[in-house]
């Protein structure tokens, strides 16, 4: 079987979300939290996560640390945009509204994978903290202010098909 490298890419980013959300999940049972998955692709929140009265709807966005050309990446991670051009703020409306309904705060969480050391970070907050609710800043001034819940982190699950850079380089070679 050939694989293209649009479904070489899918299948990659979503093995790497799958991975963030199993961060996720184990982090936040550390700090017991009892979670629930949202199954399938949800189109706004990933986790739900109760410990006692405490309530929170998480959107979990998973990244490579680094680009395709093997530097930090630093721009946001998108979160709440909308494609609806008629109706930018839609999704941000549908998050609130759907916050509400589970009786949960709605929290973002960030998880930037660096393959080759097989490290990772999570960062993550509330999404009425961000200014613009659209995206989540990362650049490493941004990342200093946001709130981890890890660091550094060494994982062997890591795989090296997660990266950026080694599907470019697998694409050149097979041309």
């Amino acid at each position: 079987m050939v694989l293209l490298y649009g479904e070489v890419a899918m299948s990659r980013t979503k093995e790497l979300g799958q991975f963030g959300e199993t961060l996720m999940v184990e982090a936040l049972t550390k700090e017991g939290y009892a979670c629930e998955i949202f199954e399938g692709n949800h189109p706004l929140f990933d986790i739900l996560a109760v410990r006692g009265d405490d309530r929170r709807i998480i959107s979990i966005k998973t990244r490579n640390a680094t680009t395709s050309k093997n530097t930090e990446k630093k721009d946001g991670y998108s979160l709440l945009y909308s494609r609806q051009k008629a109706d930018p703020e839609a999704r941000v409306r549908a998050a609130a509204a759907t916050a509400r309904a589970c009786n949960a705060t709605a929290y973002w969480a960030c998880v930037r994978v660096d393959v080759e050391p097989q490290i990772y970070d999570i960062y993550w907050g509330l999404i009425d903290d961000l200014p613009n609710k659209k995206v989540v800043p990362m650049s490493p001034t941004d990342r200093g202010g946001h709130e981890r819940l890890a660091e550094g982190v060494f994982d062997q699950r890591i795989e090296v098909g997660w990266s950026n850079v080694a599907l470019r380089y697998k694409n050149a070679a097979a041309t």
